[in-house]
């Protein structure tokens, strides 16, 4: 096994929340009267929400406070579009654990990530889940990561940060750790990860586990 402890992002590593997100933030702009390109959103989304919300009030002239609020509450209610894990999460979450492994969460998303993953059945998978609420500095800040770390005595050679944004790796480099991009769209193509996978499948093989 390449690594012994996993620490996930959750949307769009673990979970194709994309969807979900971009539905979002696009209903959200509708309630102002703007119907923006549904790709734009995305794109957007991909460096981050609050990035994106920064872009689009600014871009038509809407308080940032009113758009993050009326974005939130359509984000954290009852998803409109279906908010699945990727094919193969669950296999790879499993063999690892088989194996010796560990699992850890780490998001900026709220408590609701805790809820897709009780719901999916993937809560028994993490030995500890760090959201939101929790309030460590968001990534790249490495402090959630080196709490995580000193709490649960991980080896940095033996630990890797997972996820499909530039900012999750660099929040596991500023923490000494390495990082596996997972880039299922290829949004991050020239990005110089330590690893880069575009599925669970890839994944499975570069941390040398068994095929999904």
């Amino acid at each position: 096994m390449l690594f012994l402890n996993y620490i996930w992002d959750f949307d769009g590593t673990l979970f194709d929340t994309y969807p979900h997100v971009a539905y979002s933030l696009g209903k959200a702009l509708e309630g102002f009267g703007i119907h923006a390109d549904g790709r734009e959103v995305l794109r957007k989304l991909k460096q981050s929400v609050s990035e994106a919300v920064t872009y689009y009030s600014d871009k038509y002239d809407i308080l940032y406070e009113e758009l993050a609020a009326s974005y939130d509450r359509i984000e954290n209610g009852r998803p409109e579009v279906p908010v699945l894990p990727y094919p193969g999460a669950a296999a790879f979450l499993e063999a690892v654990i088989r194996s010796g492994g560990r699992h850890f969460l780490y998001t900026h998303r709220n408590e609701t990530a805790k809820r897709f993953l009780r719901d999916a059945g993937f809560e028994a998978y993490f030995q500890r889940m760090i959201t939101a609420e929790d309030g460590f500095p968001r990534k790249p800040a490495p402090d959630a990561i080196r709490y995580l770390i000193r709490t649960y005595g991980l080896m940095a050679e033996e630990t890797v940060m997972i996820g499909d944004r530039a900012l999750d790796l660099e929040a596991g480099r500023n923490a000494g750790i390495a990082g596996i991009l997972f880039d299922p769209d290829g949004y991050y193509q020239d990005y110089p990860a330590d690893y880069a996978v575009r599925s669970m499948e890839e994944l499975n093989v570069l941390c040398k586990m068994k095929p999904v």
